[in-house]
């Protein structure tokens, strides 16, 4: 099977546990075991997302699916030779890091790039900016903290201007990430309808287990906002 369909059927599975469909969430029961390069791969793509029904939920992960992650990020240490920006693969590699320790995790310790600081990605302007936000939209989680959270709100006005540009091109993926930025921020306040284009994305694209999955964590963060 090809990482993109292993990437999406892992997606699939975490909406349902997000949903509520699935009672109890375990990456082990998706991958099946340390040597599946393919499932480990697809745990890659997806980052600390394959662990949203923890991050979320607040549950403990099992010690199977914790070696599951770290295994990912030993079989491929590094996602991509980004020569815009090297970075990104560092700060995606910290967040596993933070997530696997607020869950409990002991011994997993990584430091904050220190050339990702506060206007990260703001040049030459709002889109290319926008564009690296919707790269680490798996930072937008409830619990995590850095930098770009400041950007975020700081700058929430670009973020909407970056979702419009999205939905007017039909790139229902970058919507829905820049979308999480907005709920993981102070989403209620936000110019944008939120709830409203959380539902749209809901249907445009649900053929999408990627899209869908950044819609389930973003209205699960819009409602933490309304409380």
């Amino acid at each position: 099977m090809r990482l993109a369909a292993l990437t999406d059927a892992l997606a699939e599975s975490v909406v349902r546990a997000l949903r509520g469909t699935d009672d109890v969430f375990a990456l082990s029961e998706v991958v099946d075991s340390p040597d599946d390069s393919g499932g480990l791969a697809a745990i890659r793509v997806l980052g600390m997302d394959a662990m949203a029904p923890h991050l979320l939920g607040g549950r403990r992960p099992s010690r199977a699916d914790v070696e599951l992650v770290l295994a990912s990020v030993r079989m491929f240490p590094v996602l991509s030779l980004d020569r815009e920006l090297p970075a990104i693969p560092k700060v995606r590699d910290w967040l596993t890091a933070r997530a696997l320790t607020s869950l409990g995790v002991a011994g997993v310790e990584t430091v904050w790039p220190v050339e990702v600081g506060a206007g990260f990605g703001r040049q030459p302007g709002w889109v290319s900016w926008c564009a690296v936000m919707a790269r680490l939209s798996t930072l937008a989680l409830p619990g995590v903290y850095c930098p770009l959270h400041a950007d975020a709100r700081r700058f929430s006005a670009d973020l909407e201007r970056g979702v419009t540009r999205a939905m007017l091109r039909r790139d229902h993926r970058t919507a829905a990430r820049l979308a999480r930025w907005l709920a993981a921020g102070d989403g209620v306040r936000s110019e944008l309808s939120l709830a409203a284009l959380l539902r749209h994305l809901e249907l445009v694209a649900a053929g999408d287990p990627r899209v869908a999955l950044d819609v389930v964590v973003a209205g699960r963060m819009l409602e933490g906002c309304r409380r």
